[in-house]
């Protein structure tokens, strides 16, 4: 059952994290389209296509980001939506990552590269990746919940 906010909406920090684990399913994927394209990152160095698998983790492919990376913001939103306190500053991160996401997405020769099947998957990369860039700049203007919906946070 979905907790609503005053609004009438879902609350930011749990559309927050909804969006990041999108964001994670869909570089699983693209991951996986990586490599079986052979597709190595080319953002932060040039990767080697006979290594791609095994880059994924750190550096990423030509169409995903790191694994590392993105299980990074999936935890970030978690903490943000278990955490009053920590609720800004987690989301104000996945902010600054989103950002560098998008960066790095668009530097990629393979969002260039007009393939029907690469670049579908890196558009739709960098429009999670807004999204979720979205979702964090929400969190800081949203309401805090009140103490009775916050029942969980103190057992």
């Amino acid at each position: 059952m979905k907790r609503l906010s005053q609004g009438g909406s879902i609350e930011p920090t749990r559309r927050l994290l909804e969006v990041a684990v999108a964001f994670g399913l869909y570089t699983v994927i693209a991951t996986a389209v990586g490599i079986a394209q052979r597709l190595p990152y080319q953002f932060g160095g040039a990767g080697d296509p006979n290594s791609v698998a095994q880059d994924a983790l750190v550096h990423g492919t030509g169409i995903s980001a790191p694994l590392i990376f993105v299980t990074v913001m999936i935890v970030l939103a978690y903490i943000a939506m278990r955490s009053i306190r920590a609720r800004i500053p987690a989301a104000s991160l996945i902010a600054l990552l989103s950002v560098v996401g998008i960066v790095a997405g668009l530097m990629e020769p393979a969002l260039r590269a007009l393939d029907p099947v690469i670049t579908p998957v890196a558009v739709l990369g960098l429009a999670i990746a807004v999204l979720l860039l979205a979702a964090a700049l929400r969190v800081p203007l949203a309401p805090v919940r009140e103490p009775e919906d916050r029942e969980l946070e103190h057992r």
